[in-house]
């Protein structure tokens, strides 16, 4: 099984890439996805957060208050760390699942937020970084997020200046050379 770990910085188009390498036969795992369903009622992951965190950071419904805690973590580095502590190995567990009953040999994980030290870089057989002129524009503090990209050396870089068409072909590409 290939493993693709496609990163960026927020708003470069992973989620773009992803798609075109799933209409190309890749299985697309969203790793934003599974930390939403961990912030469900009653989850794992919500479950760790209030413990940590304390009951104010849960909505009415049960539900992980998401721009609370992105609010309280973007300002703090090791409340991010300590989050990360939680929620990367319940992620990992659930990714594992998933890859445990697939039949497909080739995958695309797109990964929110790059940390040279998290445990579901093992995965990766091959790194995508996506890039464009045109990212985090107004949104400097974000880089804190993805501060270890520095570190990546990737497999394969996709410039995404808006052009469809020049994605799809860079996409052909990487089909053609995950498939040698």
């Amino acid at each position: 099984m290939k493993i693709f770990g496609i990163v960026g910085f927020s708003g470069v188009g992973k989620s773009t890439v992803a798609k075109i390498l799933e209409q190309r036969g890749f299985f697309y795992i969203n790793l934003d996805e599974i930390v939403h369903k961990l912030y469900e009622p009653n989850a794992l992951g919500t479950q760790k957060i209030e413990a940590f965190f304390g009951p104010d950071f849960l909505q009415k419904d049960g539900a992980v208050n998401r721009k609370k805690l992105r609010k309280t973590v973007f300002n703090n580095e090791q409340k991010l760390r300590i989050l990360e502590m939680f929620i990367h190995p319940l992620v990992l567990h659930e990714v594992k699942e998933i890859l445990n009953q697939i039949k497909n040999d080739l995958v695309c994980i797109e990964i929110t937020v790059y940390r040279r030290d998290a445990k579901i870089n093992d995965l990766i057989s091959k790194w995508i970084l996506v890039k464009n002129s045109r990212a985090n524009l107004g949104t400097e503090n974000l880089h804190q997020f993805h501060s270890d990209l520095e570190f990546l050396k990737p497999d394969f870089v996709v410039e995404n200046e808006g052009e469809i068409n020049d994605i799809e072909e860079s996409m052909k590409k990487i089909v053609l050379l995950s498939s040698v």
